[in-house]
C-alpha cells in the first residue's frame, strides 16, 4: 500500500510540473530542458514503481491499463523532449496528447486504488 501511495504522489508532483511545462509550450515560449528532464525522471520513477507493484500482484487489474496509458505518455514525452533539446516550439497536438494520456492514466490509477 505504501508503494501505491508513492506512485500517486510521484504522479501528482509530475502532473503539477507538467501543467507548468504545458503552459510554456502552449504559449510558444521556450521550455527549459532541465525542467523537462526533472519532469521526465519523476514520471518514469512513478511508472517504474507502478510496474513493480503490478508484477508482484500477479493478476489482471485496472492498474495494467493505467500502466499502459503512462507508457504511452512516456513515449509522447520523449518526442516532446526532442523539441526541447532542439529548442523548437512544441506542437500543440503533442502537448495536449501527452497531457490527456497522463490525465487518463492518473484517473484510472485512482479508480483502481479506490475499487
Amino acid at each position: 500500500m505504501l508503494l501505491l501511495i508513492c506512485v500517486i504522489l510521484f504522479s501528482a508532483v509530475t502532473a503539477i510540473g507538467g501543467i507548468l511545462l504545458g503552459s510554456f509550450a502552449i504559449r510558444g515560449r521556450e521550455v527549459p530542458v532541465y525542467f523537462s528532464l526533472i519532469h521526465g525522471v519523476l514520471g518514469v520513477s512513478g511508472l517504474s514503481v507502478l510496474a513493480i507493484i503490478l508484477l508482484q500482484a500477479q493478476r489482471m487489474s485496472l492498474g495494467w491499463l493505467s500502466l499502459a496509458l503512462f507508457v504511452l505518455t512516456v513515449m509522447i514525452g520523449f518526442g516532446l523532449l526532442s523539441y526541447s533539446i532542439r529548442k523548437k516550439n512544441h506542437p500543440r497536438n503533442l502537448v495536449f496528447g501527452h497531457g490527456t494520456a497522463a490525465l487518463a492514466g492518473y484517473l484510472v490509477l485512482l479508480w483502481w486504488c479506490v475499487s
